[in-house]
């Protein structure tokens, strides 16, 4: 599968939302995260994604990219894209209050989903999703 031309984070502007088809095939729809306020603040103080299925963090540039969860309520997966769409790096079943997670690859955007949706969709180091932005 490979991954649709996306959309630079800065000209998304008012497009909060985005699918990503995952290597099971399903689609997930989360929440774009593109400002430094939304990027900070994450998912600190909420108890679920609803109505979306996970958050998706898209960075400016490539990086490497360090998360945590401080502040965060429900155990998280975290998984770390590239620009082809590949998937570099996959943190799963993270706890609320965990430091210094990821980083070791260059990534453009980040994935969150609830704990033990990495295993159920596929998403593991190497596979390969597709992201639209809507």
């Amino acid at each position: 599968m490979t991954k649709e031309m996306r959309v630079p984070a800065a000209e998304i502007g008012e497009r909060a939302r985005a699918f990503v088809q995952v290597p099971t095939g399903e689609q997930l729809q989360v929440k774009i995260v593109n400002t430094p306020f939304e990027m900070m603040r994450g998912m600190i103080g909420r108890e679920s994604f609803d109505p979306f299925d996970g958050m998706l963090f898209m960075h400016q540039v490539s990086g490497y990219y360090v998360y945590h969860t401080r502040g965060v309520l429900i155990p998280l997966d975290i998984v770390w894209i590239d620009s082809s769409g590949q998937v570099v790096e996959v943190a799963e079943y993270v706890a609320p209050g965990t430091d210094n997670l990821g980083g070791h690859e260059r990534s453009d955007c980040a994935l969150e989903v609830p704990a033990g949706s990495a295993r159920k969709y596929g998403l593991m180091r190497g596979s390969e999703v597709l992201i639209r932005c809507v």
